[in-house]
């Protein structure tokens, strides 16, 4: 995979939008909780410390969940984001066989990065394993 930095950059006014549009798919609480914490996972993947674009997803990923800069859908915004991210990056999500559903393969990571069952390395491979350019 590529390691340079012309990864697509998920800014603030990204977020706020994608959080409204998952609130309005599936309802829950508007507003923004701590805006430093928002801003500070939507900075964490462009830090300089991570390359790679599944490396990327998977900071931006654990950063949304875990930060909680949003009152109500941190977790969809966060799968969202990093959806957002990932596309407009050049690359898309492939199952790696048959039986793999992305979507619930998502929501698994979500919840468990959520509930601390999980962490950002499983996610990393996640990604590894189902990310190609586009």
């Amino acid at each position: 995979m590529p390691t340079d930095n012309t990864h697509y950059v998920v800014s603030y006014f990204d977020a706020v939008k994608i959080h409204e549009e998952a609130l309005a798919i599936s309802g829950g609480r508007s507003g923004i909780l701590n805006k430093s914490s928002l801003l500070s996972a939507l900075s964490r993947p462009y830090c300089g410390y991570f390359d790679t674009v599944e490396e990327k997803a998977s900071a931006l990923m654990e950063a949304a969940v875990q930060n909680h800069g949003f009152a109500d859908g941190n977790k969809r915004t966060a799968v969202m984001s990093t959806l957002l991210f990932v596309t407009r990056s050049g690359f898309q999500l492939h199952p790696i066989n048959a039986a793999d559903d992305l979507g619930y393969g998502l929501e698994n990571l979500v919840v468990a990065l959520a509930s601390g069952q999980t962490n950002r390395e499983t996610v990393l491979e996640w990604f590894q394993a189902r990310l190609q350019p586009a």
